[in-house]
């Protein structure tokens, strides 16, 4: 039986763990690709996008794709609270 991979079981709670707690204000909600990328969890990132988040959907009201934050977010410019 094969090992399984600590990182996809660590995602794979922290996914289920953010489906089941209430929405955040409008206003703060992201889409969790962008959550991820904002907030640098590149191997979320990897899983979400493995399970088919779309890379192109932008958040509102910015427009930002999770790659726009991810950028912003390492040069500084973003942060995600």
């Amino acid at each position: 039986m094969a090992t399984a991979n600590p990182i996809e079981e660590e995602v794979d709670a922290a996914v289920a763990k953010k489906e089941s707690e209430d929405p955040p204000p409008a206003s703060k909600a992201l889409p969790a690709l962008h959550e991820a990328a904002a907030c640098g969890r590149a191997a979320e990132v990897l899983q979400l996008l493995r399970r088919g988040a779309d890379a192109r959907e932008r958040s509102s009201p910015n427009g930002y794709t999770a790659l726009h934050l991810a950028a912003l977010t390492l040069m500084g410019i973003y942060h995600y609270i």
